[in-house]
């Protein structure tokens, strides 16, 4: 028998590529988080953390809704699962703030610092999306109040000074953050 934290990994790595429909024709929640309960849990390694794995999935509804899925079965938000979701490129912001904003209350990190040095506005706004499509997901950030944009990255920029630098027209951003602080 292969011991949790594999079996995790190997859950995580299916779901990734799982629609939703495969996801509840094949997988159980409950036994999932029974598996995660048997390990040393580490919510910030994508080793055994399948939400992580999921947020990975390319299509915007079939991770939003097996993340969903978890979390109505007791997986626990991650500090850094709002990181994972906006580094996604495809966004399909209607079907995602909901779980925007359900990761923010269950304690999502959006100030987290990637070891990259990205943070989770910085993804938002890197332009795969336009201004207008990110405004309900930035203002759901902003609304949550613990976003601090003069936060440093690694480079030592923050997602205040990346905006003013950036070549994307983000003014209907920067006045949004400008209005927080």
């Amino acid at each position: 028998m292969s011991s949790p934290s594999y079996e995790l990994g190997s859950i995580g790595k299916k779901l990734r590529k799982m629609t939703l429909e495969q996801f509840r024709e094949t997988c159980d929640p409950a036994e999932i988080i029974a598996l995660r309960d048997q390990t040393t849990y580490d919510d910030c390694y994508a080793g055994h953390n399948v939400v992580l794995r999921t947020l990975g999935n390319p299509s915007p509804r079939d991770r939003v809704g097996i993340v969903t899925d978890l979390l109505d079965h007791g997986w626990e938000v991650g500090r850094m699962d709002l990181f994972m979701l906006l580094e996604n490129k495809k966004r399909d912001v209607p079907v995602e703030l909901p779980l925007v904003e359900r990761l923010l209350a269950g304690g999502s990190d959006p100030n987290y610092l990637e070891r990259r040095g990205s943070r989770p506005v910085m993804l938002l706004l890197r332009g795969w999306v336009s201004d207008e499509e990110a405004a309900p997901i930035l203002d759901a950030i902003l609304r949550d109040g613990r976003f601090e944009p003069h936060q440093r990255a690694t480079d030592g920029q923050s997602v205040w000074r990346r905006l003013h630098q950036s070549r994307l027209n983000r003014a209907q951003s920067i006045d949004a953050i400008r209005a927080y602080c």
